[in-house]
């Protein structure tokens, strides 16, 4: 629903262009001496459709790239979750004697080894 709502108001601009613009122009290829006659609109919307077809494929190659990378990435995370997963789990054995505390050392206002500030 939300795409026929960005879609619809496109496909009315798109129809619109096409009927107001049926001014015949002649659209022709340099070397070849081909002349193909045709509506204005009919012309815009054609090159622009083969510009988009042209735009989309230069990106689909760039992407192919970082797709092989992420699919590497993929495949080496699942080989290293099998190894860690096959991989015994080390328990540390408990201890039986409680650490040692210390204390701070207090010392006495008059003697030499207060802290000065």
């Amino acid at each position: 629903m939300v795409r026929l709502l960005f879609l619809l108001p496109l496909l009315i601009l798109i129809v619109d262009f096409a009927l107001s613009n049926q001014a015949p122009v002649r659209l022709g290829l340099w070397p070849t001496g081909l002349n193909l006659p045709l509506p204005l609109s009919v012309a815009v919307l054609l090159i622009g459709g083969l510009c988009f077809i042209l735009g989309a494929g230069v990106t689909w190659a760039g992407r192919i790239a970082a797709n092989a990378r992420a699919s590497l990435a993929e495949r080496t995370v699942a080989q290293l979750r099998a190894q860690l997963a096959a991989r015994p789990v080390a328990v540390p054995a408990p201890t039986t004697t409680a650490p040692a505390l210390t204390a701070p050392i207090a010392t006495a206002p008059g003697s030499s080894l207060a802290l000065t500030r």
